[in-house]
């Protein structure tokens, strides 16, 4: 896979503390801890569009068993004399 190089200036040293603690928390270097933030933030659009396409599945499936659900009892009641 190509790689290409990403040059951030001018950040705010308070924020770079921030990030060098977040990552030594989780045992990385600060270039490790932001490849994976980065790479996590570009996969973020796909995943929050497959949550709402199983988010959708899911409502049609409970519609569609709330409707079997009456017409099983709409059937008992038929079997019932």
């Amino acid at each position: 896979m190509a790689t290409r190089d990403i040059k951030i200036r001018n950040l705010d040293a308070k924020v770079v503390a921030k990030i060098d603690g977040l990552a030594r928390r989780k045992g990385q270097t600060r270039e490790e801890y932001l490849r994976l933030l980065l790479r996590r933030l570009s996969e973020a659009e796909v995943l929050v569009q497959r949550t709402n396409h199983y988010e959708a599945v899911e409502r049609q499936l409970i519609d569609k068993l709330e409707q079997y659900s009456v017409q099983l009892e709409e059937i008992k009641r038929g079997l019932e004399w």
